[in-house]
């Protein structure tokens, strides 16, 4: 069984209660970051990665997200 956690990083509240209801509703509670500091701390090991509607700056295909 894969255990790597989902990822929400978004500091939008609105993108974040959208992901947070997705989640719910296929039963899996996410790892959640508000800003690009926490977010690298969890983007490699995370299995899939929900990015706000509306990021700053681009992220990079592979790796952590752009600071």
């Amino acid at each position: 069984m894969d255990t790597a956690p989902l990822l929400v990083a978004t500091a939008d509240p609105d993108a974040l209660d959208d992901a947070l209801r997705w989640c719910a509703a296929v039963g899996v509670t996410p790892e959640v970051a508000s800003d690009a500091v926490a977010a690298r701390r969890s983007w490699s090991a995370a299995r899939a990665v929900r990015r706000g509607r509306r990021p700053r700056r681009p992220a990079r295909r592979h790796g952590a997200p752009a600071s």
